[in-house]
């Protein structure tokens, strides 16, 4: 038996169903297209969306990303705790 998890409104492990997840592959600083591929992916059965975040601006940018979501975001932070630390603070979840 493993433990649940919970992801926004999806449930992860412990006898929940298979979740789906992806990442967008779009420049996060890229709004636009960043959100408009977060709709296909979910569109397409994506439960969760993992979207890179490198930078203080993108942090920033993600802001307006995570206001238009329409699935469950996961920061997949690269190279800097701090990142992460400001994803937490901004709503990833």
């Amino acid at each position: 038996m493993t433990r649940q998890i919970t992801v926004k409104n999806i449930k992860i492990g412990g006898g929940a169903p298979i979740s789906i997840q992806s990442m967008t592959n779009t420049p996060t600083l890229d709004t636009e297209r960043t959100i408009a591929q977060i709709f296909a992916l979910k569109k397409a059965g994506c439960d969760i969306v993992r979207i890179a975040v490198s930078s203080d601006e993108e942090v920033e940018k993600s802001k307006t990303v995570l206001k238009n979501a329409n699935v469950p975001l996961v920061a997949d932070i690269q190279f800097d705790y701090r990142h992460a630390v400001k994803c937490a603070d901004i709503g990833f979840d």
